[in-house]
């Protein structure tokens, strides 16, 4: 059975897939269930949500699979059949533990290219997870974008959102915490810090892990590419960061600037691409 995604602004929309027949592992499944890490974002990214603005000229996309013919895929359809059927797909996904196959994205008929069919395959290569995925802010992508990069922008969109409005809070105490403990503070308080420090790390880590598991397309992947670099940096440092805090040493000051600019560096490429919600931790 295919699963539903997060629905966009008040339109009729299509119906979520359904496979005919439900094979092994195959059951409801949502994108926030697939992709489920997300950026705490303190500063506030480029972009702007909601439709394509009209003076912004929409990438050339393709004509779209119909709800029927997306639905006529079942459990167990090879590769080759299925990109017969729908032809090639507007963009695609590294192969992961999840899909061994990596998984297919399909832009929607009459809808707009925030809003997809996602085919994943299992390891022989057969059609084992289909979603029906939706872009509730409908991120408009940056003039001359192409479509594929447009897709990923808006599954960008979801991953970051999904779990923003959860970490707001925390994450902001975060901040302040890296900004106001010293070495020489109370031992109970920083290794509170410091366990927070660590769980935020993962998150980013997570994050960085599922926006990397797309074949993002040729324009401004050099931008997507520092962006998830600087990321992957902010984490490790913020590890780094921990581990000094909990044990007092000052190295931890040095740290905490490192942690800041990169955060600015991350948040600077991510806003180039043209994602609007995702971004990176920083204090100042």
């Amino acid at each position: 059975m295919y699963g539903r995604g997060r629905q966009g602004p008040a339109r009729r929309l299509p119906p979520p897939l359904r496979f005919e027949s439900a094979g092994r592992g195959l059951g409801v499944r949502t994108l926030a269930s697939l992709l489920v890490a997300a950026l705490a974002a303190l500063v506030v990214g480029c972009g702007s949500s909601g439709t394509e603005s009209p003076t912004r000229p929409p990438p050339t996309r393709p004509a779209g699979v119909a709800y029927g013919v997306a639905n006529s895929i079942e459990a167990g359809t090879p590769q080759t059949v299925l990109t017969k059927r729908l032809g090639e797909p507007v963009l695609t996904s590294k192969r992961t533990h999840s899909s061994p196959g990596g998984c297919l994205y399909y832009a929607m008929k009459d809808r707009p290219l925030s809003d997809v069919w996602q085919f994943c395959l299992d390891r022989h290569d057969r059609v084992n997870l289909g979603a029906t995925l939706y872009s509730e802010s409908q991120p408009a992508p940056p003039p001359g974008a192409s479509a594929a990069r447009a897709v990923l922008l808006a599954r960008g969109d979801v991953i970051c959102t999904n779990e923003n409005a959860q970490l707001v809070k925390p994450t902001k105490r975060l901040a302040r915490l890296i900004k106001q403990l010293a070495p020489t503070s109370a031992p109970d308080v920083r290794r509170r810090a410091a366990s927070l420090m660590r769980r935020f790390s993962a998150g980013l880590k997570r994050t960085g892990a599922q926006l990397g598991t797309f074949n993002a397309p040729p324009d401004a992947r050099s931008e997507l590419s520092a962006y998830l670099d600087a990321l992957k940096a902010q984490a490790g440092s913020v590890d780094q960061a921990a581990t000094a805090l909990a044990a007092g040493d000052s190295r931890y000051l040095d740290l905490r600037r490192r942690i800041n600019s990169l955060g600015k560096s991350a948040t600077t490429h991510a806003q180039h691409y043209g994602f609007s919600t995702c971004s990176a931790l920083a204090f100042s």
